[in-house]
């Protein structure tokens, strides 16, 4: 995986491959990531999708003053525990956490497992004021129904392949949802 701002991409995956012990999870991945995008990763459990995404411990592009201000937006507290939050809160402390970054590239897993229905319905305007402008965010998700409306690109893994689509595309050519393109074309099983 490298990161690539030659050609417009924020990331170029070439050939990447994965395995855990000696069952191979993601096989010969090759994908570019554009700026300006919410990209879902989808496909079914165990397939790699969380595999997918890098993590640091610590970031030196970190903005403390837009996480307290965003905690005290969403009236979340300061010093409290995490395990002391709900399902919820702790993902949207997450989320205010990782978009306290000033990064162009944003991969989360399941960042909106537990948000509360009233939050999932503003998420799109959430994430354009609070991503840096021309930032990519990348996120592994099983709520297709509810945030289709979020996705511009989706990346459809299938048994160690992956593959990157237009969500719009997929709309206007099938006339599927994602979730119902996911459903149709993705083997299961």
């Amino acid at each position: 995986m490298t990161s690539a701002d030659s050609a417009g991409c924020l990331m170029t995956l070439s050939s990447v491959c994965f395995s855990y012990a000696k069952e191979e999870v993601l096989h010969d991945i090759s994908l570019e990531i554009r700026p300006g995008r919410i990209i879902g990763v989808i496909g079914d459990n165990g397939l790699g999708k969380s595999t997918l995404f890098y993590y640091r411990t610590f970031f030196s592009d970190f903005d403390e003053s837009q996480a307290r201000q965003l905690l005290l937006s969403y009236s979340l507290p300061e010093g409290r525990a995490l395990s002391r939050f709900s399902k919820g809160q702790a993902s949207l402390l997450c989320l205010i956490l990782a978009l306290s970054r000033r990064s162009k590239l944003y991969l989360m897993d399941e960042p909106l497992a537990g948000i509360d229905p009233y939050f999932k319905k503003d998420i799109r305007r959430f994430l354009l004021e609070h991503m840096p402008e021309g930032s990519t965010l990348v996120m592994s998700t099983h709520l297709l129904r509810e945030l289709e409306f979020l996705l511009d690109e989706f990346i459809l893994i299938t048994h160690g392949q992956a593959v990157l689509h237009d969500a719009e595309a997929i709309r206007q050519t099938y006339g599927l949802s994602v979730e119902q393109y996911y459903l149709k074309e993705a083997p299961h099983g």
